[in-house]
């Protein structure tokens, strides 16, 4: 599995290359999983499994029209591809008025990294929830 700085590379990368196959716009999300499953049947062990996923999603902007695909091949030929026909198909698709990237002001540009101890993570009243005056604050467990 790719740690966090690779990660964010590849996040970087799939947005250069949407930029260069003809998007205005581009974000990127990046998601890994690893899971362990034991199952125990009348007290003895009966099976255990292990697996692991990355996923890849890009979503571009080409003017008012917009985007989504994903993938889980991390090549350098799949990147080129899905840059390339993510493109295509907001050229295809309907305008959208509404259709952009958030302002700057509002995205989030630092990240806590987790030891697996408690953390406390102070977050902003979303959009939805501006009525609210005061920070929120809530307990988060990270994942060892």
């Amino acid at each position: 599995m790719l740690t966090p700085d690779q990660a964010r590379d590849r996040a970087h990368d799939i947005v250069a290359r949407a930029k260069a196959a003809g998007a205005d716009a581009a974000d990127a999300v990046f998601a890994a999983d690893a899971s362990l499953d034991v199952s125990i049947r009348l007290g003895k062990l009966e099976d255990i499994g292990r697996s692991e996923s990355e996923d890849l999603g890009l979503r571009v902007f080409v003017g008012k029209r917009s985007a989504s695909v994903s993938t889980s091949d991390l090549s350098s030929a799949a990147m080129d591809a899905l840059a390339a026909r993510a493109v295509a198909m907001a050229r295809e698709a309907p305008e959208d008025a509404w259709a952009g990237l958030a302002p700057k002001a509002a995205c989030c540009t630092a990240y806590r990294r987790c030891s697996g101890s408690p953390i406390t993570v102070r977050s902003r009243p979303s959009s939805c929830a501006m009525r609210q005056p005061r920070r929120r604050m809530r307990r988060v467990r990270c994942p060892a």
